[in-house]
């Protein structure tokens, strides 16, 4: 019963970002949008912090056996009832009921990790286990699945998971007749009663739905990457955090360097250089080991986890931290998606405008450019426009349309970066938040020499990681083209001969138009398409 238990826990932690990877079949199937694929993750975790104070209460007059196995019948009946969903109001809903399932399956998973009978000793290891790489796991999971089911496999997966933990608790009724674990060693008194390290906790959630939802989206719906190439990557979160598991030390000095390199990694993450896997390897084993750091540093020992209320209001502020980000950062990236779209619509209308390709193709490929740069994949839909008119193109017209393909694909990877990249940002300052209020150095019991050590350790990953890829992506051409300022004159044409002749004449035509109307000319060629 115990890995069960364990398990179907570390899937209700991982389901506040499973369905991060599945971003592109959403939207197409469901028709929803960013702040549709939010809400889906959203409205999880906000049930889930909203319900676990209230399943405490229940827990408390009906008993921990029955709550659990109750959350685990309704969390598989919900996990169904979204993988049957065919529209995004119905899969919220489903979501919702599958955040109260899973709010009385944590308590569960709690009590079942956390509890000595009969001599032996407590599992609390596995809970905190469960705890860090269960949330950190969830994307590669559902990216795996995504990648060879389908969207809906997530969910189905997840149906017998719950199913068979419950039947393993019915039949394992003398696992809730036992005494409490022997307490931890009491916290820190400035720990006991500050609000420091709740504050903390919920940035570090914030900072982490950064690299669990923000990551996916540029990724799979920006750089193209198919769910399990995004799945791959995710791992490298999972992989850092196991890897400090067994880092030792002060929980103070622990918990802030956590939220240093988290935050490190989160802000790395705004300046990759270019759309290769390779460039994500620092940051997201810096951002897996801050988290596997700072969570079992604030959440058990900071913040004492030794009842079930306690751990209800850890992770009630967890989810809470998660859905309060999303909830806010949702209309910001909705808005730089736009206008990084926007833009890469105009830089595309610009490249084609300069290119050498024919003017007969210009007037063909001008549509096609413009609706790829907004589509869900604009990556693979430019490619793939881009090859369907190669029929019957001269020698010279392929070689300038493999051309234009290479400029598109660096417009949309740029566009890509710069949709993403404030709220990177703001969730990476918010990580480094968190280390600044924790303050080890002042309030750590370590020694000055050691202390000394950690500072100029972690700083240097702080600011060295950031500025060296800010450095090499300031280093990468762009490859992009500058759009032309109304009035002014801007590039010609690269073609010679007579065509390039009629090119010339045709561009100082739509110069004068569009400056008359003290617009760009690639904005006239677009208000030309929009409008017939």
């Amino acid at each position: 019963m115990i890995w069960l238990v364990a398990i179907a826990a570390g899937v209700a932690l991982a389901d506040g970002s499973i369905v991060t990877l599945a971003l592109p079949q959403l939207l197409r199937e469901l028709g929803t949008s960013v702040e549709g694929i939010a809400a889906v993750l959203g409205v999880y975790c906000a049930v889930v912090a909203v319900a676990l104070p209230i399943v405490v209460r229940a827990r408390e007059r009906w008993g921990s056996r029955r709550i659990g196995v109750g959350g685990l019948v309704l969390f598989a009946g919900a996990s169904l009832g979204c993988a049957t969903a065919h529209s995004l109001p119905v899969l919220l809903s489903m979501r919702a009921v599958q955040g109260l399932g899973a709010a009385s399956l944590l308590l569960l998973a709690f009590d079942v990790l956390t509890v000595e009978r009969d001599g032996l000793r407590s599992r609390r290891w596995l809970w905190t286990a469960t705890a860090v790489l269960g949330t950190a796991a969830g994307p590669a999971l559902g990216g795996l699945l995504a990648q060879t089911f389908g969207w809906r496999a997530i969910f189905i997966a997840q149906v017998p998971i719950a199913l068979a933990a419950s039947l393993a608790v019915l039949a394992h009724h003398g696992r809730f007749a036992g005494k409490p674990a022997t307490a931890p060693a009491r916290p820190p008194a400035h720990a006991r009663h500050e609000p420091v390290p709740i504050i903390a906790l919920a940035l570090t959630a914030a900072a982490l739905s950064s690299v669990l939802f923000l990551l996916v989206l540029l990724l799979v719906s920006g750089w193209g990457f198919s769910p399990l190439q995004a799945a791959g990557a995710m791992m490298l979160v999972p992989a850092g955090a196991a890897a400090v598991r067994r880092v030792g030390g002060a929980a103070l000095t622990r918990a802030a360097a956590g939220c240093a390199l988290l935050g490190a990694g989160v802000l790395t993450l705004a300046f990759l250089p270019s759309p290769s896997g390779w460039w994500l390897f620092a940051p997201l084993l810096v951002a897996g080991a801050g988290m596997g750091l700072a969570l079992p540093a604030i959440a058990g020992e900071l913040l004492h986890e030794r009842a079930p209320r306690h751990a209800a209001r850890l992770l009630a502020v967890r989810h809470a931290g998660i859905a309060l980000t999303l909830l806010l950062l949702a209309p910001i990236i909705a808005v730089q998606v736009q206008a990084a779209s926007d833009h890469a619509e105009l830089q595309g209308v610009a490249a084609l405008l300069d290119s050498s390709v024919s003017p007969g193709e210009k007037l063909k490929l001008a549509s096609v450019v413009a609706s790829s740069v907004q589509s869900s994949n604009p990556r693979a839909a430019l490619t793939d426009a881009l090859a369907a008119d190669t029929g019957g193109l001269s020698a010279s017209d392929r070689a300038a349309l493999g051309s234009l393909q290479r400029q598109g694909d660096a417009i949309i990877v740029q566009a890509a970066g710069d949709s993403v990249r404030a709220a990177f940002l703001i969730t990476g300052l918010l990580a480094l938040l968190a280390a600044a209020l924790l303050r080890p150095p002042r309030l750590a019991p370590a020694s000055p020499r050691r202390g000394l050590r950690a500072v100029a350790g972690l700083s240097a990953a702080i600011v060295l990681l950031p500025a060296g890829y800010a450095v090499a992506k300031q280093a990468t051409p762009p490859g992009t083209p500058q759009l032309a300022a109304p009035c002014k004159p801007g590039p010609m044409p690269q073609a010679g001969g007579f065509s390039g002749l009629v090119q010339s004449l045709a561009i100082d035509g739509l110069d004068s138009v569009a400056c008359r109307e003290r617009i760009t000319r690639e904005q006239l060629v677009l208000n030309m398409i929009r409008h017939g």
